[in-house]
């Protein structure tokens, strides 16, 4: 019903507004070719459209949205679920990849880490971070690509990222696991969590109308890392199958494996 829809992740209904966002970068020559939008075309529009909120992280609709209390109590159970499946954050260093506007910035902060690098491709997320927590110095503010982010060897406690690598191609992703790897300290640990199979709302989009995330299947990820990483933990946020019926967005927590050179 419509009532059960009002505050539905963006992505479940896509359809309706997609060739707006798509005809917003099509060239005069395409005629009724829908052209995919890379990550940061589609994330630039998304700012575009709406504000640098939270409803724009979480890819809810604002217009369908009505409820203030409600995203917020959706965003903070989301917090609360992701954060029961991380390791201690106290004095501990941390990157934020894909950022935003700082959902899980200010976690860590308040979880007392001892310095975050928050890292976003998009200077509107990037902004409003440093607005809302730039008053704390252990947070650094970087606008990039996270491929493109360099750190240290052995500089990092946690790398986390949420809704990242489904952005990447296969051998980025591979790049990125190596990365991930040599950055950690012995004993440090790798979060993501990521839409697998389906978008959020767990509805598939046509073809003409891409999306430029790749819903993969989780053993992708899970292969790809347990060559460098051990895993501690993985399972599916128990909310969005609750409340969207999609039990296809996984998380995995990792360990670096030390004692052998990866």
């Amino acid at each position: 019903s419509m009532e059960e829809t009002e505050d539905l992740p963006f992505d479940s209904f896509f359809d309706e507004e997609r060739k707006d966002l798509e005809m917003a970068i099509e060239s005069d020559q395409t005629g009724s070719k829908i052209i995919p939008l890379d990550a940061h075309q589609y994330w630039t529009l998304k700012t575009q459209q709406y504000q640098p909120t939270i409803e724009a992280m979480m890819l809810l609709d604002a217009k369908r949205s009505k409820k203030e209390k409600q995203k917020n109590k959706f965003h903070e159970q989301e917090t609360r679920e992701i954060e029961s499946h991380l390791p201690s954050i106290k004095d501990k260093d941390v990157i934020d990849l894909g950022a935003g506007i700082g959902r899980y910035t200010q976690l860590f902060a308040s979880r007392g880490a001892k310095s975050i690098i928050a890292v976003d491709f998009i200077q509107d997320f990037v902004d409003k971070n440093r607005e809302l927590h730039g008053a704390d110095p252990r947070i650094s503010f970087q606008c990039s690509d996270a491929f493109k982010v360099e750190c240290p060897d052995l500089s990092l406690d946690l790398v986390f990222s949420n809704w990242l690598l489904m952005y990447f191609t296969d051998d980025q992703v591979d790049i990125l696991c190596q990365r991930f790897w040599s950055w950690i300290r012995p004993g440090g640990h790798l979060f993501f969590r990521e839409s697998c199979f389906t978008p959020i709302g767990g509805v598939s989009l046509s073809k003409t109308q891409e999306h430029p995330a790749k819903y993969r299947d989780p053993q992708f990820y899970t292969q790809t890392f347990q060559k460098r990483f051990d895993l501690i933990e993985h399972g599916n946020v128990i909310l969005y199958e609750k409340k969207y019926g999609n039990p296809h967005q996984y998380y995995w927590l990792w360990k670096k494996k030390v004692g052998e050179e990866s």
